[in-house]
């Protein structure tokens, strides 16, 4: 979200891809419209991913750098689809946040707000969570509550604050 209002040239590369119907009369892009037409189209997606995915990744990299330049030792990056973008090879630490699939669609489905179908195409378009695991350095595991999801960010915050000193 936040490189569409520092790339204006996003917005009008989706509308040359993809059309004006993906925008309201303002000129906003309508996410979930979209969101749901390249979820359920892979090559459309793939075509989003390569519009958006370098300013991603140029942001991401541009605002570590200003972290520690301000003298912070720890940022942390949230990004569902590191993994599918090689961005986990530039991270010194990769926690993979776990839950089953069933739960994780089921979560996705309440916070969207959409139908299985469409909750299946966007889990479709990303690597398992199953097989990021192979790619994790900590694995939390989030198919409890939040209390005890809640420990587990609380030990690897100590974990982390320890190895920084």
């Amino acid at each position: 979200r936040e490189v569409l209002s520092e790339y204006p040239e996003i917005a009008e590369e989706i509308k040359r891809t993809f059309g004006e119907e993906f925008f309201d009369e303002k000129g906003v892009l309508k996410r979930k419209e979209l969101g749901n037409h390249i979820f359920h189209f892979p090559e459309e997606r793939k075509k989003l991913e390569n519009i958006i995915i370098p300013c991603i990744k140029r942001e991401i990299f541009a605002q570590i750098s200003e972290y520690a330049e301000r003298g912070e030792s720890v940022s942390v990056v949230d990004a569902p689809t590191l993994i599918e973008h090689g961005l986990h090879e530039s991270m010194d630490l990769n926690v993979v946040v776990w839950v089953d699939e069933d739960t994780q669609i089921s979560r996705l489905k309440k916070r969207d707000n959409i139908t299985d179908a469409q909750a299946r195409d966007r889990l479709n378009s990303q690597l398992p969570l199953n097989r990021k695991r192979d790619y994790a350095d900590i694995i939390i595991d989030n198919s409890g509550d939040i209390k005890r999801t809640e420990e587990q960010v609380n030990s690897l915050v100590s974990r982390i604050e320890n190895n920084r000193n």
